[in-house]
């Protein structure tokens, strides 16, 4: 991604204008907690292989505000997170508990 492209950005946390690229999502001051929340969404994704994520389960099980929640869905790193009002990943909630990874 070009760098050299700087916008008016809103920060993802506090909503402050910030002078940012494109994949800059937070001021200065909110960057480390942001970065925090994205790798925790990062891992959430990585280990929920076989499940959609929709918007309204990362932040339920995370316990990301929705605000925030929903500034993620901007950020280009997350490409194809469904914001939809459930997740059809095809399991009952039987099945889910009962369901083991084959690792």
């Amino acid at each position: 991604m070009d760098r050299s492209i700087v916008e008016l950005k809103k920060c993802a946390i506090c909503d402050r204008a910030f002078w940012g690229g494109p994949e800059d999502m937070a001021c200065g001051s909110c960057r480390e907690e942001y970065d925090k929340l994205r790798e925790a969404v990062r891992e959430y994704l990585w280990h929920q292989p076989m499940q959609k994520a929709t918007l309204e389960r990362i932040e339920t099980d995370l316990g990301i505000p929705p605000r925030v929640a929903r500034m993620l869905l901007k950020d280009p790193r997350f490409n194809g997170l469904d914001d939809g009002e459930t997740a059809k990943d095809g399991l009952e909630e039987e099945e889910k508990r009962n369901f083991k990874h084959g690792r």
